[in-house]
């Protein structure tokens, strides 16, 4: 946690006092408003569960009524409130509704924290946190505020352009339309037939890792081969799509016009709010994430629907190209598929079954030392000092993404070895003296290429769960015996440590 004193908590400080004075306020007296509202998210800040500790998922499971809650938590008319909010998308909530109470330890303490507080201190907090929200459909003058903070914490410079600003409201907006749009102009067949069948390859080597895992017991293994024959896979974009007629009927209540921007922002916020709380009460659609998604450089791994998605935004240098050899796809999107794949038997990915749900399915002597492999790295990750930021990586909540990295890479490999029998040998690139393996382990390493200030390095560090990009390559090349093996690596070396970690 940052100390009151930090310099990114006085930018938000400033920050609020100019917005209040924009708006009207005496300097002065937006000055003390400021500083109380920033004293209280900051002791809501020291109530709030570590992130460490949000790792278990089956903690956060704390079914109860909404009548059960207000009563435990009377302090604040939460069912009041709740209500309201539901009855702007015309759904009334029953006393006996189930909720899902993620950290009653919070509400418990948070009780004292408003007693503690006066009610002007609380009210402004509301009030910044709704002018807050407005700034960037307001003009430049307002816009210009945020200038400290920003750069305060993330090292970011300068206004942001206005363009980028309108696109993120389209797509935030319009996601499945976007996403349409995107994929009928930059997305061939071609490329979802190649890629799919990487998929199929990579997915076949985690069952044999999984196979070959002498740690673990044989109900274990038995129970994760089933979740791994459950999972489904959506690449570049979901098979059945949505027709532009039903995009339109989708979009209908979201009246535009084409003079008042600030007007065209609030309709799309009241749409969109109530679009996703109409959604909690209707059958869950497994497609739905990847049709609004498609258009990003990402791929990500759902738990709680057990499905892989690898959009077509990411099928593209330097992840992938038609024209690339195998071995650098491999290496580039390869990596990636196996890392989602391997999300699904991580720390968190570990604690949902085959079907979505939260189940203890393992063994407990196999958690256990399923925990052990684990802690390796960890401890190897939680060691790496990162110069940017001048502080250790937290391995602790980088565990996830950093075994994904890990197994992803060999997963990978292991594919990309087989295609290489099936084929033959493969393609090289003209003016590199690189073999096939040197440029598979070249390409993992050039996706995570990248430039970072240091209170960006700093805001990673502090509260994200990937690693930075450096480590995101140096730690699974460190454990990856074949890279040694191609690049010449002797033991002991930086790159070729005695002691490595494998999870899977």
């Amino acid at each position: 946690m940052r100390p009151r004193n930090d310099s990114v908590l006085m930018a938000l400080e400033t920050y609020l006092r100019d917005v209040a004075v924009e708006l009207g306020a005496d300097h002065a007296v937006a000055a003390q408003d400021a500083k109380d509202v920033v004293d209280l998210e900051t002791e809501v800040a020291k109530i709030t569960v570590p992130k460490e500790e949000k790792r278990d998922f089956f903690k956060q499971y704390n079914p109860t009524t909404l009548a059960e809650f207000a009563k435990n938590y009377s302090y604040v008319d939460f069912a009041s409130a709740l209500r309201k909010v539901f009855c702007t998308a015309n759904i009334y909530l029953e006393d006996d509704q189930e909720i899902i109470v993620q950290f009653p330890s919070y509400y418990k303490k948070l009780q004292d924290v408003l007693n503690h507080s006066d009610k002007r201190t609380l009210m402004n907090s509301f009030g910044f946190k709704f002018a807050a929200a407005k700034i960037n459909s307001l003009s430049e003058k307002f816009r210009k505020l945020r200038y400290g903070l920003m750069e305060a914490l993330s090292g970011k410079k300068g206004i942001e352009p206005r363009w980028k600003t309108c696109l993120q409201v389209v797509v935030g907006a319009f996601p499945v339309g976007v996403s349409k749009a995107y994929t009928r102009q930059r997305f061939s067949n071609d490329s979802k037939a190649y890629v799919t069948s990487m998929v199929k390859d990579i997915a076949t080597s985690f069952k044999e890792i999984l196979l070959e895992a002498n740690w673990m017991g044989n109900k274990t293994k038995a129970k994760a081969l089933e979740k791994l024959e459950a999972m489904t896979f959506i690449v570049g974009h979901p098979d059945v799509r949505f027709s532009d007629q039903e995009i339109n009927e989708k979009y209908l209540q979201f009246v535009m016009t084409s003079d008042n921007f600030y007007k065209n922002m609030e309709t799309t916020v009241r749409n969109v709010r109530i679009m996703k709380l109409q959604k909690l009460k209707e059958p869950r659609d497994d497609t739905e994430h990847a049709a609004k998604k498609s258009h990003e450089v990402n791929a990500i791994y759902i738990w709680r629907q057990n499905q892989v998605a690898i959009f077509a935004g990411m099928m593209q240098p330097p992840y992938f190209s038609e024209t690339f050899p195998d071995s650098m796809n491999y290496g580039g999107i390869g990596f990636m598929i196996g890392h989602e794949i391997t999300h699904g038997f991580d720390d968190i990915g570990g604690q949902y079954a085959k079907n979505g749900k939260l189940d203890e399915w393992w063994q407990p002597e196999d958690w256990s030392t399923f925990k052990d492999r684990r802690q390796c790295i960890i401890d190897q990750y939680g060691n790496y000092f990162y110069k940017t930021a001048e502080k250790n990586l937290n391995g602790i909540n980088t565990q996830g993404e950093n075994v994904a990295d890990n197994g992803g890479l060999k997963e990978s490999y292991r594919a990309y070895k087989k295609l290489l029998k099936r084929k033959g040998t493969g393609k090289l690139l003209p003016g590199l003296n690189l073999t096939q393996d040197q440029l598979f382990f070249l390409s993992a390493a050039q996706i995570w290429c990248g430039k970072q200030t240091k209170e960006s390095a700093i805001l990673q560090v502090d509260s994200q769960d990937h690693s930075p990009g450096r480590f995101r390559i140096i730690g699974p090349l460190q454990n990856s015996p074949d890279f040694a093996k191609a690049y010449n690596c002797p033991a002991g070396s930086p790159m070729n440590p005695e002691k490595k970690c494998s999870v899977w």
